[in-house]
């Protein structure tokens, strides 16, 4: 089975990505992969801007902002080209790993990501595409068998980790949920009861899956 964890920074995902593996993985399962971020087919898009910047003799380090300020959330948008390249990016890397997740399915592991294409509907660097064009390029990815997203108060979320401002939570939780309406694969999952109520409600949606398919 395939999970795949959904919501802005600090909403409680790797902590959900490690306690469903260690929960599950081995109990439920035949073992567990945890892909940060993704299956690393390409090289993350982050590398590869440091690259180019280096060959071009531009220090990005010394240009970007430091502290909260240099988040990529909060970096002025970026242009339509960038914005159309970046989600391109991300669903090129899940669809070239196809055949590992494919070969992983089969040996009966537990497959949890962290992040997935759906972030693509949150950042700075796709806030220009059209949701039409996330939409297009999210059927060319493998799709997860779960998408769950973690739904938490946006002060709570500040508090725990204060690099986004509150109005910046709120607008990617409110693009979260405008995702999650339209997938069919997604759940929601209520995280404000804290972070051991929403392991045991992500367990529960991970076991509830397993049932229909008996």
């Amino acid at each position: 089975m395939v999970v795949a964890l959904f919501g802005p920074d600090g909403s409680g995902k790797t902590t959900v990505a490690e306690a469903l593996l260690i929960r599950l993985g081995e109990t439920r399962f035949r073992g567990g992969h945890y892909a940060r971020r993704s299956l690393g087919v390409l090289p993350r898009h982050r590398d590869v801007k440091r690259r180019l910047a280096r060959a071009a003799g531009l220090d990005q380090a010394a240009a970007a902002p430091a502290g909260p300020a240099g988040h990529p959330a909060l970096l002025p948008p970026v242009g339509r080209l960038r914005s159309l390249l970046f989600p391109a990016w991300q669903a090129l890397d899940l669809a070239l790993g196809r055949r590992r997740l494919a070969r992983l399915r089969a040996a009966g592991r537990l497959v949890v990501f962290d992040r997935y294409f759906h972030d693509c509907y949150l950042q700075s660097g796709s806030r220009n595409a059209p949701v039409w064009y996330l939409d297009l390029l999210e059927r060319t990815v493998p799709r997860p068998d779960l998408l769950l997203y973690l739904d938490d108060d946006a002060d709570a979320i500040f508090r725990r980790k204060p690099e986004l401002p509150v109005a910046e939570i709120r607008r990617q939780q409110a693009a979260a949920r405008s995702a999650v309406a339209r997938l069919p694969h997604a759940r929601t999952i209520d995280a404000r009861g804290g972070a051991e109520a929403t392991v045991e409600a992500a367990v529960e949606a991970v076991l509830a899956l397993m049932e229909t398919r008996r």
